[in-house]
């Protein structure tokens, strides 16, 4: 099963930061991580494992943001969210991917 130790990391275009991404078959999955984030501590670490919290987004299969989808929110993105949360996150989006 996926989860959030299957995130392929890599640096953020803004730099200082961390992008990660989990492709599913109609979704995306972005987990971003750094000073100018929705995230805990908002600083540049080493690996994005020593973050506690992260922004997070949904995109769905035309690139336009489906976050709301998901989440409890109207916003495009949700900050401050724990490995746990994502791993939620994760397996709604498996369920609906299943449901497609």
């Amino acid at each position: 099963m996926t989860t959030f130790k299957d995130i392929v990391w890599k640096t953020h275009p803004l730099g200082e930061s961390w992008a990660g991404l989990i492709d599913f078959k109609n979704h995306r999955l972005s987990v971003v991580a750094g000073p100018n984030m929705y995230c805990e501590p908002k600083l540049t670490l080493r690996n994005p494992s020593e973050y506690s919290s992260f922004e997070v987004a949904v995109l769905g299969p035309d690139g336009d943001f489906v976050t709301d989808q998901f989440f409890e929110t109207e916003e495009q993105v949700v900050g401050w969210q724990s490995v746990l949360d994502i791993n939620r996150v994760i397996s709604k989006i498996i369920e609906t991917t299943s449901e497609d």
